[in-house]
């Protein structure tokens, strides 16, 4: 499916017509995952990458230069949450973005591509989020990186609702854990106790962080912040994690 997906002539009209059914089966199908999620990154930074160059400055992250070839979301390097899985021919950033653009890929064929990919961006996070906390915490590099993907070139209106929402979850669940009673809206996705679930969330944030603008950095470094000297281990170390990749896009 990645092969079929890359740099594919019909992707508009064909992506159209099976979005719905792709979605379904990787919401469904554990077995069909890692396809999918591979051939989303695929459409998604193909295209990206090709915009770039062209000189639509929209898709740049905060202090990343235009025209680069860079928009692969860093490797997660997080023992707990699993190294992304690579395919035989899909290791590197070359690789996953399946070589150079052919010739007769410009930006007339990105552009169609990305409007076709836009109008199902959001569909496609709401369900990566959603799986991506069912998951174990071993098992969620693969979406993590397909949620950054899909991030890397999903419009900031879009990015900016869902972050927020993310954000809201993740204050609530300290506020729950704080609280002398349980409340009966408790969030409890993400994991078993209240650490799990903001470790959970703060790596979820974490992996939207190449849709994000300078005001979204800011605000996940804000709610990371406190995590630092948190005393649970767990909590500090995804805190470390955020504080890092920041400052490393700045």
């Amino acid at each position: 499916l990645p092969a079929f997906c890359s740099w594919a002539r019909d992707l508009p009209n064909a992506y159209a017509a099976t979005v719905k059914e792709l979605a379904g089966a990787f919401q469904v199908r554990h077995d069909l995952r890692p396809a999918i999620g591979q051939a989303l990154q695929r459409m998604y930074l193909q295209v990206r990458r090709v915009l770039k160059s062209t000189g639509h400055s929209e898709l740049l992250g905060p202090g990343e230069p235009l025209g680069t070839p860079n928009g692969t979301p860093a490797e997660d390097d997080d023992d707990e949450y699993g190294a992304p899985q690579a395919s035989p021919g899909h290791g590197g950033e070359e690789d996953e973005l399946h070589g150079a653009a052919p010739a007769w890929y410009g930006e007339a064929e990105a552009l169609s591509a990305h409007a076709a990919l836009s109008s199902f961006s959001k569909n496609w996070l709401v369900l990566l989020f959603k799986v991506f906390l069912e998951q174990e915490p071993n098992e969620r590099g693969p979406t993590a990186a397909t949620i950054s993907a899909v991030a890397s070139a999903t419009d900031a209106a879009t990015m900016g609702q869902l972050f927020r929402a993310i954000m809201n979850k993740f204050i609530k669940i300290g506020t729950d854990a704080a609280a002398a009673v349980p409340p009966a809206d408790m969030i409890t996705d993400g994991g078993s106790n209240p650490t799990a679930r903001r470790c959970a969330f703060l790596e979820l944030a974490l992996a939207t962080s190449p849709g994000l603008g300078d005001g979204g950095l800011s605000a996940l470094l804000k709610a990371a912040q406190p995590g630092l000297s948190d005393k649970e281990p767990a909590v500090q170390k995804k805190a470390y994690k955020v504080v890092a990749r920041v400052c490393d896009t700045r």
